[in-house]
């Protein structure tokens, strides 16, 4: 598991400390990182060899926590898809008693990033159909190189888009289409 802990030392003055366990191994990591600058203290807690199940995600920001104290004041995110998870229900729940924010996606993270393009289309009802229009509209897609440039310039509009989607303000669980991203990414850039 990819854990870039910072003590409560080496934190900077006056920032928001904020942690992301997130479901991809590549994608949410090139996203987010190049969010860390500025006033917050971002760290990424990517999946390593295929645990990327809601639970696994659970234990690393427990896991996490437990071997990172002084933390105070920080947020911890758990970026969630909704996939084909069973369990799902049940994380969301422990996450919620544990102080956790969530930012789930229905049905992929890959809806967040089109968002930055496109309206949603009703019709992309999975994470391939989502892949490929991606791959289509932008030449190519490739979850372990992501351009970033592609995305963030456009990342005002992402939120909109999915602040206006009906199922993005059902909790805990968006219903399709729906992405709780925003939320998050509203703590990031007003931060």
């Amino acid at each position: 598991m990819l854990i870039l802990p910072r003590s409560a030392n080496t934190r900077k003055p006056n920032s928001l400390m904020i942690v992301l366990a997130v479901e991809g191994e590549h994608t949410e990591e090139q996203y987010f990182k190049p969010l860390r600058d500025g006033k917050i203290d971002l760290e990424i807690l990517s999946t390593e060899n295929g645990f990327s199940a809601p639970q696994h995600i659970e234990k690393r920001m427990d896991s996490f926590l437990a071997t990172n104290r002084g933390l105070e004041g920080g947020e911890f995110w758990l970026v969630l898809d909704v996939d084909r998870h069973h369990a799902l229900q049940e994380v969301c729940q422990r996450a919620r008693q544990k102080g956790y924010h969530l930012a789930v996606s229905n049905p992929c993270f890959e809806l967040w990033l089109w968002l930055h393009l496109e309206e949603v289309d009703i019709n992309q009802k999975t994470c391939s159909q989502l892949e490929m229009a991606l791959k289509t509209r932008l030449g190519g897609y490739n979850k372990s190189n992501l351009p970033v440039e592609d995305f963030h310039p456009y990342m005002e509009t992402a939120i909109r888009r999915a602040k206006a989607l009906p199922g993005s303000h059902t909790t805990p669980i968006p219903i399709f289409p729906g992405t709780q991203i925003y939320q998050l990414m509203e703590r990031i850039l007003l931060s």
